[in-house]
């Protein structure tokens, strides 16, 4: 990987976490959670194109549709969930999303969205043509946030109460599998683009947990303190994961570890902002939520 050259920190509103890219890589989405809003970037200028939409309290969870018309936004502490139109801006609807609604993904085929309900232990099916819910899936103990499979009908949805990754199929809408020997409290989930290799942070063992989905291996990897955030390039060459540090003064806080193939620590990029949180990554850049800094770093890879 190319070294980095520099970063650009992009001011957006109070603590963001989640990071949302549109398809085409135009536009940036960032959930303010203490703003209670949502930053709309500007990718080529790096640039907040507009004022912040605001609806429900504490969003954290953002994901795009595949056509990248609709945004979804969890609204932790509203118990809802925001359904925003990309070309106005507005939001279009508000679902009630059970207790604490957390972390959202989208299907690849935009026809559904699942919900993570961290308090209510559940994850909700969403018919995304109506918006209505159709079916609330029991046995989560603390969902976190969940990744989908690009390549089959899997949801993989970090379980942190049981330390393991329960794998829902998104026909039956049914728990087919559960991945246990992951690290303490699993937070963030990716998938990689050939769908072989799923990536954990456990944010309280300093590690990612790789997993096999066929032979369910699991590996860990050492990275930087509370590891928030992970993201795999669209080329599947990298993983990046924003190490949040929590404790001042540790080594490493507030960095990004950069994963290859190998499952190897190729590089840590030096700290550009505060506490790291949520970030998405293009065959270009890297774009992180910095919740102590109140901004979003861009690194150009």
């Amino acid at each position: 990987m190319a070294a980095m050259a520099s970063y650009v920190l992009i001011p957006v509103g109070a603590e963001p976490i989640g990071v949302g890219v549109s398809p085409n890589g135009a536009r940036l989405y960032v959930t303010n959670s203490l703003s209670n809003t949502v930053s709309v970037i500007d990718t080529s200028s790096r640039t907040v194109i507009r004022n912040p939409i605001t609806y429900g309290y504490e969003p954290l969870g953002v994901a795009v549709t595949p056509n990248g018309g609709r945004l979804y936004v969890t609204n932790r502490n509203s118990g809802t969930v925001s359904v925003i139109n990309t070309a106005t801006n507005a939001v279009v609807s508000t679902l009630a999303a059970g207790a604490n609604p957390f972390g959202v993904a989208v299907t690849p085929n935009g026809r559904r969205v699942y919900i993570t309900n961290e308090v209510s232990g559940s994850v909700w099916a969403i018919d995304a043509t109506n918006n209505t819910v159709i079916k609330k899936i029991p046995g989560f103990d603390n969902p976190q946030f969940l990744a989908m499979d690009p390549t089959r009908d899997r949801v993989y949805v970090a379980n942190a109460g049981q330390e393991e990754l329960l794998v829902i199929n998104t026909v039956t809408n049914a728990v087919v599998d559960k991945i246990t020997g992951v690290g303490r409290w699993p937070l963030s989930v990716a998938v990689a683009p050939n769908g072989r290799q799923v990536y954990v942070t456990n944010f309280l063992s300093q590690t990612v947990s790789v997993v096999d989905t066929v032979t369910k291996a699991v590996v860990p990897i050492t990275v930087g303190p509370n590891p928030f955030g992970v993201a795999v390039t669209p080329n599947g060459k990298h993983v990046f994961v924003s190490n949040f540090g929590r404790t001042s003064g540790v080594s490493g806080a507030h960095t990004v570890s950069v994963i290859d193939t190998n499952n190897k620590v190729v590089s840590t990029l030096p700290p550009v902002g505060q506490f790291p949180t949520g970030l998405v990554a293009t065959n270009k850049n890297v774009y992180v939520a910095q919740a102590g800094s109140d901004a979003v770093s861009v690194l150009d890879i």
